[in-house]
């Protein structure tokens, strides 16, 4: 199966990043090829309508032109932006999962997904407790799900031409383009699901987002931290810098409230074996 990654000329070091943890992962007849991303100075060149940032309209015609290049291809296909992470096991679970009969009528299945809700973080830290060592992923339903974020995802065959149109005939250039596919989901448009524990993952590149204002405040790191921390293969040793940085922004409020939500979880979940 191919992947497609979407890169500016500018990004060399995303560039790096991406291709160095695809080649360290692949497996069998999966390959890599870069799609040249959409700039924002072309966007206002072109003075493209819509209450979107330049950055954001590059954004949404990037993943539209990632799209239209698998077209002809007949086989699924996967796009990702360039601060993806694979992982050992990430294409071992998603060859299983396309087997027949293996995933449910689908669209678009998501590799990863950002959740802002600490009620919905903490079903999923759930879940995923009761999965560890179970070598097992579960694909779930994004209807209705407040999910953000198209970092990695595969498009089913049957479906390529379908999305893009749905893109091409958009000619507002209002929403996002993660909003702009939820709504297409939520108006049930489309057949949306993603897999969990997450099979990709936000590289540290992803923190300073290539679209200015995009997840740079602390929230946004929490948000990210987050999905870096439940994916499937998941360091959380690796995570400590950043995790100590985080902790340095709290204030003592805050860090209160964090002790107080840290001891029902380790009494609810972490206590037990």
């Amino acid at each position: 199966m191919e992947c497609l990654y979407i890169n500016l000329d500018t990004a060399t070091d995303r560039r790096t990043s991406i291709e160095n943890s695809f080649d360290k992962y692949r497996r069998g007849n999966w390959t890599l090829r870069r799609v040249i991303g959409v700039d924002a100075a072309s966007i206002e060149t072109a003075q493209i309508s819509g209450i979107l940032s330049s950055a954001q309209k590059a954004c949404v015609l990037s993943h539209r032109k990632a799209v239209g290049e698998s077209l002809g291809n007949d086989d699924h296909v996967m796009i990702s932006e360039d601060d993806t992470i694979f992982g050992e096991s990430t294409f071992k679970h998603i060859d299983a999962i396309l087997a027949p009969k293996a995933t449910p009528n689908w669209d678009i299945l998501y590799m990863d997904v950002g959740v802002s809700s600490i009620a919905v973080m903490i079903n999923l830290l759930i879940l995923r407790r009761a999965l560890l060592g179970t070598g097992r992923v579960e694909i779930r339903s994004l209807k209705n799900v407040e999910f953000h974020g198209a970092n990695s995802y595969l498009i089913n065959v049957d479906s390529k031409q379908k999305i893009y149109n749905l893109l091409k005939n958009e000619n507002k250039f209002d929403l996002p383009y993660d909003l702009f596919l939820r709504r297409l989901i939520n108006e049930q448009r489309l057949n949306c699901f993603f897999v969990y524990p997450f099979l990709t993952t936000l590289s540290e590149l992803g923190d300073i987002s290539t679209i200015p204002g995009d997840q740079n405040s602390n929230m946004g790191l929490c948000w990210s931290l987050f999905r870096r921390m439940v994916w499937v293969d998941a360091d959380h040793n690796s995570l400590r810098s950043q995790l100590a940085y985080m902790e340095n922004t709290l204030s003592e409020e805050a860090k209160a409230y964090g002790i107080i939500w840290s001891g029902m979880l380790q009494n609810s979940l972490f206590s037990k074996k």
